[in-house]
């Protein structure tokens, strides 16, 4: 059986981060994980993530409003997952790429406005 999504969470937030992470840090990915990935993406194997669902995952969390940095952390959290399974564990074929590294584009640029003590 291969290793799925949720399996490789796991095993990392119980083996692996903490070695490195605060638990302040693996508890927000874990939460993130859980309130956000883990229903749709638990029981898929790795070795078969694709990337269009992904995309769609993606558009769904902003359309649920989900807030832009949130939806880029989740972003973060499953690349890094993904990312880590892949060298030392070679559960996934290197070349299939990452499938949640879809490009998520770049919030709008806003105005800034900077006013001295004497102007209103």
């Amino acid at each position: 059986m291969e290793l799925t999504l949720a399996g490789c969470f796991e095993w990392l937030a119980a083996n692996d981060w903490p070695e490195t992470l605060a638990k302040s840090t693996i508890s927000a990915r874990t939460t993130r994980f859980e309130k956000y990935a883990r229903a749709e993406w638990r029981s898929v194997e790795l070795a078969h993530l694709d990337p269009f669902p992904m995309k769609s995952f993606y558009r769904e969390l902003a359309e649920d409003a989900v807030g832009k940095p949130t939806v880029l952390e989740a972003k973060s959290d499953l690349v890094r997952v993904f990312n880590l399974a892949v060298p030392p564990y070679r559960r996934v074929p290197w070349n299939s790429g990452n499938p949640f590294a879809i490009h998520v584009p770049t919030p709008e640029k806003r105005e800034v406005v900077v006013l001295t003590p004497n102007e209103e």
